[in-house]
């Protein structure tokens, strides 16, 4: 694909948000927006919320999403379709940034373009049939594998439940689109995700193309000349201003929103990813990383010294633990853990059990993100970057009671991870329903013409 292509791809699938921006009136009767429009105006001192508590007075630090709320109540005052369009516009940069983050992480053109689709269709909630098509897909290999290669099941079983895996993924973890285009304080985490993308993308821009890659080779009088097809380059490395456009969006993502507090992890997790793929190890980049823990930590020493220490009642109110944390998690790490609960009821059938299709959908489901990592195994470095940088994302959120936009960074790491399924998945299920190998027939004697055997 080419780069003009996936940009228009990128660029379009960011506009695809646009049409389904909210603008009833309803968006502020809300009533947190209600409250924050109102504390705003009394107030008038958008510096004010650099020195303390954010509108809401719940105990939370976000004076650069709380500026949203400034600029918009400035340019739109009670116009509610402003809001509307503030909240798509944020949404759809998201989108945008995303194709050029999937494309600094792997270098693929064809990735950003489906990322961003990805993550454009799940926000607007319009993946529609894709996911039965999928799944559909998984039997119909199924059959065709059986009866072409029925005595080596490992050449299309894993395959099969690799795509209902697949088909699972496609569905997207929550339904993004009223928290995150219908939901005026869902900006939050919109906000944040913005300046979270561009901190990752620049980094990862470095780490591709640092000071320190390798030049290209010298010109000598062996080397051969250009052509009309082929011509001499000079690599040009991405400077150190790179780092420094990551370090300023670190700072503003955790002024955003506290989901921030993974985004060193995040980074550091795709500085490991380019060393998992045999790139040599940057100049700076262990002091990069650094200075991204030491802004983690003047984050909170600073939460600690201008907001109250005891929680707010809202926050007692939404901190939770037991089961409900590793079933939320569970979603990210290995779906089948979180239906625990649910066969543990069924166990109480006893040997009524053997007699449903109970057991066969459980073990169906405990093989298929087992059987995907199988299939994928060749290309684990990137999917295992993209993989846990979306658990991370999600980590601290599994603490909280639930709302959708915590998942809005996630699903968007999670856009990039089920893109990168596709090829090896792809090529598998050629495998799967290709005519089995078939040996020559051996020669009895030598071929006409053929140097005489000793």
């Amino acid at each position: 694909m080419k780069k003009w292509v996936a940009t228009i791809g990128v660029i379009v699938a960011a506009l695809f948000v646009l049409p389904f921006r909210a603008s009833t009136s309803g968006l502020l009767v809300d009533s947190d927006t209600a409250v924050l429009l109102r504390t705003i105006r009394e107030k008038q001192d958008p510096s004010l919320w650099f020195r303390g508590d954010w509108p809401l007075f719940n105990h939370f630090y976000r004076p650069i999403s709380t500026l949203v709320f400034e600029l918009d109540n400035r340019l739109y005052g009670d116009w509610a379709p402003g809001y509307g369009w503030t909240n798509a516009i944020l949404v759809a940069l998201a989108v945008a940034l995303l194709g050029w983050f999937a494309f600094e992480l792997t270098g693929q053109k064809w990735v950003a373009a489906a990322s961003s689709w990805t993550f454009a269709l799940w926000v607007n909630q319009r993946m529609g049939w894709m996911p039965a098509i999928v799944g559909t897909l998984g039997f119909g290999v199924l059959i065709i594998g059986a009866i072409r290669h029925w005595r080596k099941p490992l050449l299309y079983v894993p395959v099969v439940l690799a795509l209902w895996f697949v088909a699972d993924e496609l569905t997207g973890m929550q339904p993004l689109w009223f928290r995150t285009v219908g939901w005026i304080p869902g900006r939050t985490a919109t906000t944040m995700t913005v300046f979270c993308l561009v901190a990752m993308a620049s980094y990862a821009r470095w780490e591709r193309r640092s000071p320190v890659e390798r030049p290209a080779d010298p010109i000598t009088p062996l080397t051969p000349p250009a052509t009309r097809s082929t011509r001499l380059t000079v690599t040009k490395p991405a400077g150190y201003g790179w780092l420094a456009l990551a370090a300023i969006a670190v700072i503003l993502a955790l002024g955003s929103y506290e989901q921030a507090v993974m985004l060193p992890a995040c980074l550091l997790t795709i500085g490991l990813g380019f060393r998992f793929q045999k790139q040599p190890g940057r100049r700076g980049w262990i002091a990069f990383h650094g200075v991204m823990w030491g802004l983690l930590v003047g984050y909170v020493v600073l939460c600690h010294q201008i907001l109250p220490t005891q929680n707010s009642a809202y926050q007692n109110q939404q901190l939770r633990f037991g089961p409900g944390v590793w079933l939320s998690l569970s979603d990210y790490v290995y779906p089948f853990g979180g239906q625990w609960i649910s066969i543990r009821g069924q166990l109480d059938m006893g040997v009524g059990l053997l007699m449903t299709s109970f057991p066969l959908t459980w073990l169906i489901e405990a093989l298929k993100p087992i059987a995907t990592a199988f299939t994928v195994r060749r290309e684990w470095p990137l999917l295992l970057t993209a993989w846990a940088i979306s658990i991370f994302a999600f980590l601290p959120m599994a603490w909280v009671q639930h709302f959708d936009h915590y998942h809005y960074w996630p699903m968007a790491m999670r856009a990039v991870f089920l893109t990168l399924l596709l090829p090896p998945i792809g090529r598998a299920v050629i495998t799967a329903v290709s005519p089995r190998a078939e040996l020559a027939p051996p020669r009895s004697h030598p071929a006409p013409g053929s140097l005489p055997r000793r």
